[in-house]
């Protein structure tokens, strides 16, 4: 999948808030690595690629920290986020774009 594919998927699903993960990507590929997927997945952005082989593990380190960072910031605009349940499915946005899910970052604590 290109650029332009990728990009689309991500508004699609997410909204613009993690173009900017995407464009990162994309100008980190290893010749050689083609993306097969890139989704939302319990509020990560994850990304696919092949070939899964051991000369690409730096690659695959990168988009790990890609993943880390997209659980902070808001799908939606990109902001400061938190993760949220929204009718049964996680997403990580912004209090403004939460749409009154609940913040799965703050919790009560059990005591």
């Amino acid at each position: 999948m290109n650029l332009e594919e990728a990009k689309v998927i991500i508004m699609n699903e997410c909204g613009e808030g993690w173009i900017g993960l995407v464009n990162q990507i994309y100008e980190r590929i290893p010749e050689g690595v083609v993306i097969t997927e890139i989704f939302q997945k319990y509020g990560k952005l994850v990304t696919r690629f092949e070939p899964d082989a051991k000369e690409y593990e730096p690659f695959q380190l990168f988009l790990n920290d890609i993943e880390f960072r997209s659980e902070t910031m808001c799908e939606k605009c990109g902001g400061d986020a938190s993760l949220y349940a929204i009718e049964g499915w996680t997403y990580t946005r912004c209090a403004l774009h939460s749409e009154d899910g609940i913040d799965l970052n703050n919790l009560p604590k059990d005591t």
